[in-house]
């Protein structure tokens, strides 16, 4: 059965959700999930979904429900009749697909884009400083070939499969002539929250992962050159069978506000109209 986690500063619920487990579910889905809004949340937004949600709760009636999972396991959930009313992926090509196939209402929003960092854990030394990028702060190609060194056993990333951050994480180390060499420290998580569990728990030293979870690790951490992977645009859409559109429509609406705009600076995603690689906040 999908988990329902009373969230703690807002009565959004936050359900950890598995495809497997939707296809095994066998009651109503108002069962399941209740009433208000249910989004489904890639796991790197679900934090400051949370937020969001608390503002919507705070100027409307409906309840927010968010189930997150990675985006790719979300989809086909979508694509199976989960009965969600919006859909907030990581990336624009699941919410793509998924309005190529009319499951999606084909007026969808970008509202950020996300980035990545280098995790490490506390107890090992840092990149070489030269390895450094330069007045933006970021980090390059020469810091990245830390990972190969024999201190570091394991590099948990999200599945690329089905994770855009995961996928995000292959083209830059690829770019970083690193994809083949890290093959056997390579460790895939089944999200992007579960890739930084892995580095805080120790089970990785080292891990790719959103920006949005550096303010809960114990990880030290490095914003990765944004120019080293595709643009990862954060998109939202409204599931053409809910039964909430009104609702969804409205939420829709509050991504465009300006409260909304400070929780996504403050949880580190770059403004969509500086779309470009390398783009700085």
């Amino acid at each position: 059965m999908i988990e329902r986690i009373l969230a703690p500063s807002i009565s959004a619920r936050i359900g950890l959700a598995c495809l497997s487990a939707w296809a095994m579910l066998a009651v109503a889905p108002a069962t399941v999930l209740g009433d208000g809004l249910t989004i489904a949340t890639a796991a790197s937004l679900g934090p400051m979904f949370a937020e969001i949600g608390a503002l919507y709760e705070s100027r409307y009636a409906d309840r927010v429900t968010l189930v997150v999972a990675s985006s790719g396991n979300l989809a086909r959930q979508i694509e199976y009749g989960a009965p969600f009313d919006l859909f907030a992926s990581a990336d624009e090509s699941w919410v793509a697909r998924l309005v190529r196939s009319g499951v999606i209402d084909p007026e969808t929003t970008t509202f950020g884009l996300g980035r990545l960092v280098l995790l490490l854990d506390p107890r090992l030394p840092p990149p070489a400083a030269e390895g450094m990028a330069g007045s933006d702060g970021t980090i390059g190609k020469k810091a990245l070939a830390r990972l190969a060194d024999a201190d570091i056993r394991y590099v948990a990333i999200a599945n690329p499969r089905h994770a855009p951050y995961g996928r995000a994480a292959k083209e830059v180390l690829q770019s970083a002539g690193l994809w083949q060499a890290l093959e056997s420290k390579r460790v895939y998580a089944e999200n992007i929250r579960q890739a930084v569990q892995f580095v805080d728990s120790g089970n990785a030293e080292a891990g790719l992962a959103a920006l949005s979870f550096v303010r809960s690790t114990r990880a030290r951490w490095w914003l990765i050159d944004a120019s080293l992977h595709a643009p990862l645009r954060q998109t939202l859409g409204v599931v053409q069978d809910s039964p909430n559109k009104a609702s969804a429509k409205r939420f829709m609406a509050i991504m465009a506000s300006e409260d909304v705009a400070a929780i996504l600076r403050k949880f580190g995603f770059d403004p969509v109209e500086d779309d470009a690689p390398g783009v700085q906040r």
